[in-house]
C-alpha cells in the first residue's frame, strides 16, 4: 500500500503550493487595482497583517476570508482559488 505524500513535502519551508498560489493570485488582483494591502484589508474587513501573510503564503484563508476578499475585489471566489 502506497503512503500518502503530504503536499508540504514538496516545499522545504512546509508551505502548501495551493496556499502560495492563492497568495500570488490575491497579490496580482490587488496590484491590478493599484491598492495597498491596507486598503484591501479595510475593504474586506480583515487585518492588514493577515492579508500580507496570505500573499506570502504563510496564512491559510478560511472560506469566509476568501468570500470577503472576493467581494472587496469584485470577483467570484473561484477567481482567487484558481485551479
Amino acid at each position: 500500500m502506497a503512503s500518502k505524500r503530504k503536499s508540504s513535502d514538496s516545499d522545504p519551508r512546509g508551505r502548501d503550493p495551493r496556499v502560495e498560489s492563492f497568495g500570488r493570485r490575491l497579490r496580482q488582483l490587488r496590484q491590478g487595482f493599484g491598492w495597498s494591502q491596507e486598503h484591501l484589508a479595510e475593504l474586506a474587513d480583515l487585518d492588514r497583517s493577515f492579508v500580507s501573510g496570505l500573499e506570502r503564503g504563510e496564512q491559510v484563508p478560511s472560506l469566509i476570508s476568501i468570500h470577503k476578499l472576493a467581494h472587496a475585489l469584485g470577483c467570484p471566489p473561484a477567481d482567487l482559488v484558481g485551479d
